[in-house]
């Protein structure tokens, strides 16, 4: 049984970040934690990199440096170890950290070239939180056939680094 992403060292050094990050607390209200940089960052460097996974992978693990791409419920429920049989109270923290640390999209474009919704978790998580002013990273997604996923810097950024996505 793999470690859930919110459960892992969010400085492991297998992660794929480019840059010297530390997590603290957000300097946005409510946000709990939150990734700074710890050196400069131009505009449009790559700040992280991860490898895209199909949950739907036989043996898919929740390693260091993965991004896990689920299609549908069945995968997101094992590939988070959410068991529907059990009580409620058993998966209210899972499902809570689910919603907190998942990012989703609903243009994923498949081999076929049709678009599908997908979820997609970082593992271990990004720290970077959603606020719809001032976003200042966003994720890329490699096209179909290729197996990476990216953070990029929208803005210069310095020391002191709030991050926010916009997804």
């Amino acid at each position: 049984m793999s470690t859930l992403p919110w459960d892992q060292d969010p400085t492991h050094p297998d992660a794929g970040w480019r840059v010297k990050t530390t997590v603290e607390k957000s300097a946005i209200p409510t946000a709990g934690s939150g990734r700074y940089v710890q050196e400069d960052v131009p505009k449009g460097a790559v700040i992280r990199e991860t490898m895209l996974v199909n949950a739907s992978s036989t043996g898919c693990e929740l390693r260091p440096g993965t991004t896990v791409v689920c299609r549908n419920l069945e995968e997101l429920l094992s590939t988070f170890q959410v068991d529907e049989a059990d009580p409620p109270a058993k998966n209210a923290k899972t499902i809570e950290q689910m919603a907190n640390f998942l990012g989703s999209t609903d243009d994923v474009r498949t081999a076929g070239g049709k678009f599908e919704q997908a979820l997609f978790s970082w593992v271990p998580c990004n720290y970077l939180n959603h606020h719809t002013d001032g976003a200042n990273v966003n994720a890329l997604l490699e096209s179909p056939g290729q197996s990476k996923a990216f953070i990029i810097s929208l803005v210069p950024a310095t020391r002191v680094f709030p991050p926010t996505v916009k997804w």
